[in-house]
């Protein structure tokens, strides 16, 4: 059986109140549990594969995992953080590297660069040498 009980509106807008307020109050227990608790757990791989005078190539992998049970968080949701926060270490490890690398490829050029400019001046004084000795024989 059940019963109908009419309150006026004053007490309504209070028993209102004190609904939004107990929500607000769950969300701030909620939100302090959740930093105290620390549900879920994100690590993050960065490989690198490099040689000493070539390019270096960074490959991130990233793993979204839940330490608690009682939280669940859905595959799919997992997945896309997994991808995003893959993606956005990937763009941020690309952009401070891009410029260490440029200036490395630079180096890298120019130092083949005097390599060659040093057999060039072995082989004109070589030639130079071969002249002299040439002359020296002719006297």
């Amino acid at each position: 059986m059940r019963r109908i009980i009419q309150i006026d509106e004053s007490e309504y807008n209070q028993l209102v109140d004190k609904a939004n307020l107990n929500e607000k109050q769950i969300e701030e227990k909620a939100v302090a549990l959740y930093e105290e608790k620390g549900v879920a757990n994100v690590d993050i791989t960065v490989k690198t594969d490099s040689d000493c005078y070539s390019s270096r190539y960074f490959k991130c992998g990233s793993f979204v995992w839940y330490k608690d049970e009682r939280f669940f968080i859905s595959e799919k949701l997992r997945n896309n953080l997994r991808k995003f926060i893959t993606e956005l270490v990937q763009y941020k490890v690309n952009q401070d590297y891009e410029k260490p690398e440029r200036l490395a490829e630079d180096y890298e050029r120019k130092l083949n660069f005097l390599k060659n400019v040093r057999y060039i001046f072995y082989a004109v004084a070589l030639s130079g040498w071969a002249a002299f000795v040439t002359l020296l024989c002719m006297k």
